[in-house]
């Protein structure tokens, strides 16, 4: 059965709204809340967001959010679409609604020219399937106040809502040095800032906003049990994070804990304690401080088009010419072999040159090995990764062995 899908009307939002309540029911919003929330964050107040629907016969079957985002990519800005929302009617399921969904929208964030996609799977082995791969681990740390170091707190105060601008542009500076994260726009930030129960300090020098930390209390079984959680915690220099941390150790006399969900996989060196409280050993002695997750995941559009965009880039210090055969059947146009030319590690696409090496690999790992969130080496030794010189292996994996893990706090 053909499936139609096209951007939706503001009076079909009520239906994409019940159908992503059955989808998720968990989700609390009332329906005419998330309906005026579908409304409000999207095309002429967000037009880097739009609503899409998928039509069988006329019905609405299935629904999807996408977003136009600008991504850094150690420096380099790149456009990355990103999909959420996925939602499917509950008759429809099974049906390959939301295959259809994610093929459309992937297709048109090729056709507009972004080499990259990224989501948040609700079933990572689900999005696999169709070339997602994964990002860098999570950690969630839960540690004591008191374990943050102490020290001055001359620079903070606390955050207004008149702060957006500021703290806007302070996320958006810091965007530029960090490999992964997203480009700001007010709206979002406004959204961010906006949430119930949201609280914040700011980092302030001069009249320049260098830091800042979004947080909420989470309330445990009695009133004097609470816990601060992270939602944001970005500084532009040790001394703004130094302080940060400071205003964190201060409030160990009201607070149980600290959760801290980071991609910074080197937390446990800044504070005094990294344990999460539970005494819990992995074998044969080593001590529970956090647990893991796997998040927001990444899909190459267009190898050829991510190394053009990258012309200025420099990926590890190697000058070879690398044949990088893309295995990607659920975006055929995708699929094929790309010849780029590495010098001291800047690419440039050398169609027809007789390479150095051959690597082969499906599109979901390529994605993560491009993105820097797995290495070449690794995935070769799982049979990931193939090369048809095994003697250029460890000048491969120099070359896409990446400085830093991809980082994203931009939940869609």
């Amino acid at each position: 059965m053909p499936t139609e899908i096209r951007i939706l009307r503001d009076d079909e939002l009520p239906r994409m709204a019940q159908i992503a309540r059955d989808a998720y029911p968990g989700v609390p919003t009332p329906p005419d809340e998330l309906v005026e929330r579908l409304r409000r964050t999207s095309g002429g107040q967000d037009p880097a967001i739009s609503n899409y629907g998928a039509f069988r016969d006329g019905t609405m079957v299935g629904v999807m959010r996408t977003f136009d985002f600008r991504m850094s990519f150690h420096g380099t800005l790149l456009p990355v679409g990103g999909v959420g929302f996925v939602a499917v009617d509950l008759l429809h399921k099974k049906r390959h609604v939301a295959r259809d969904l994610i093929g459309a929208f992937l297709r048109l964030y090729r056709e507009r020219g972004a080499p990259l996609a990224a989501l948040y799977p609700f079933r990572p082995d689900f999005y696999r399937q169709m070339g997602f791969g994964f990002g860098a681990r999570l950690t969630g740390y839960r540690l004591r106040p008191a374990s943050f170091p102490p020290g001055p707190r001359d620079h903070l105060r606390p955050l207004a809502r008149a702060d957006a601008p500021a703290i806007l542009a302070c996320h958006n500076r810091i965007v530029a040095r960090t490999h992964g994260l997203f480009l700001r726009g007010e709206a979002l930030m406004g959204r961010l800032l906006d949430a119930p129960d949201r609280r914040g300090v700011v980092y302030v020098e001069g009249e320049v906003v260098r830091g800042y930390m979004l947080f909420q209390f989470q309330r445990g079984a009695t009133f004097i049990d609470n816990s601060l959680e992270i939602v944001e915690l970005l500084a532009e220099h040790p001394a703004a994070l130094r302080e940060l941390c400071a205003f964190i150790h201060t409030q160990a006399d009201q607070l149980r804990s600290v959760v801290w969900h980071t991609h910074d996989d080197q937390l446990h060196h800044l504070v005094h304690d990294p344990r999460d409280g539970s005494e819990a050993l992995l074998s044969p002695v080593s001590h529970q401080v956090g647990t893991q997750g796997l998040g927001i995941m990444y899909r190459l559009l267009d190898t050829a088009g991510l190394f053009r965009a990258l012309a200025g880039h420099h990926f590890g210090p190697e000058s070879l010419t690398l044949a990088i055969v893309v295995r990607d059947s659920f975006l055929p146009a995708h699929a094929g072999e790309v010849v780029v030319r590495f010098e001291a590690g800047v690419p440039a696409l050398a169609p027809g040159a007789r390479p150095d090496a051959r690597i082969s690999l499906a599109v979901a790992e390529l994605s993560s090995l491009l993105m820097g969130a797995a290495d070449f080496r690794a995935l070769a030794a799982y049979g990931l990764a193939e090369i048809d010189d095994p003697g250029y292996s460890g000048r491969v994996h120099r070359l896409f062995l990446s400085e830093a893990r991809p980082v994203c706090f931009t939940a869609f």
